[in-house]
Parts: structure tokens; sequence; C-alpha cells
């Protein structure tokens, strides 16, 4: 593998709905782990291709579980256009589901006696992967046709 230095960095923010759980919501210490993302409390970095292009990403907790704001650098080498940042914004709402509306879920969360305290834990987290749609097919075409002692062995 071959290591890039992006020397160049641009920042924008993105507002998620409300509520928000950054930690809960990039942190998925049971998806299939691999080496092009890193978590720790309140900060994610991935490796990220639009098009032809490989940036880097670093997403930042700024804000409040009932008022989201996250900080996103884009670290490249050369030039960036608006529309690759509008395309970079657009994949990491969709990836991360960051425009969810939890509402209706959250009304039935609360009415649950038994597993409400795990869900107030976990108020604002969102089903998300950092994977596209295409790296998804290939996880799961991939897994399809391995045993689950073969899966283990290669984690």
């Amino acid at each position: 593998m071959q290591t890039k230095i992006l020397k160049n960095k641009k920042q924008f923010c993105i507002f998620p709905t409300s509520p928000f759980h950054f930690d809960g919501t990039f942190h998925k210490p049971s998806h299939f782990p691999d080496k092009l993302d890193d978590w720790e409390s309140g900060r994610y970095w991935q490796a990220i291709r639009i098009g032809k292009k490989l940036f880097g990403l670093k997403i930042e907790n700024k804000g409040k579980t009932q008022k989201p704001k996250i900080k996103v650098s884009i670290f490249y080498n050369k030039g960036i256009s608006n529309k690759e940042v509008c395309n970079i914004k657009r994949e990491i709402i969709w990836r991360f589901d960051l425009d969810a509306d939890l509402k209706e879920f959250n009304k039935l969360a609360k009415s649950d006696e038994r597993f409400y305290p795990i869900f107030k834990k976990w108020l604002g987290m969102r089903n998300s992967g950092p994977e596209n749609l295409y790296e998804l097919l290939i996880i799961a075409v991939v897994l399809q046709n391995a045993t689950v002692r073969r899966t283990v062995q290669m984690m």
C-alpha cells in the first residue's frame, strides 16, 4: 500500500437532525474492521474516494445532542472544486444518515419501559456505515461465500 500525504485542507460544517449521538453514529465496533478509518471520542477519520480522487476526512463533534454540529475537514493533494466539496458533503450525509427523522422512533422508544434506559443512552445514534454502496455490495458478496470461521479469521 502506498502512503499519500494530503497537504491541502478545506472545511465546512454539517448540522445533523436532532437528536444526534456523534460517537454512536461514527463508531461501529461491530462492523467489519479495515484500515480506512479511525475513531476516538468526538473525532473520526476516513479515507474516501470520490470519482478518481482520493481524499482524507476528519469529522469532529462540535455540537450537543439536541443542537448537533459537526465540522468536516477535507484533506487533498491537488485542487478541489465546489462540486467535489458538495459531493463529499452529500456522501457523508448519506453514509451516516445525518438527515434521519428519528421523531417517531424516539416516541416509540420512550413507551418501551424495558429498553428505554438503553435507548436513552444512545439517543440520536444513526444506522450508518462508512462504506459506499459499491463497497457494501462487495462485502456482502465476499462474506456470502465465506464460512463464519473464515470470516472471523479475516478479522
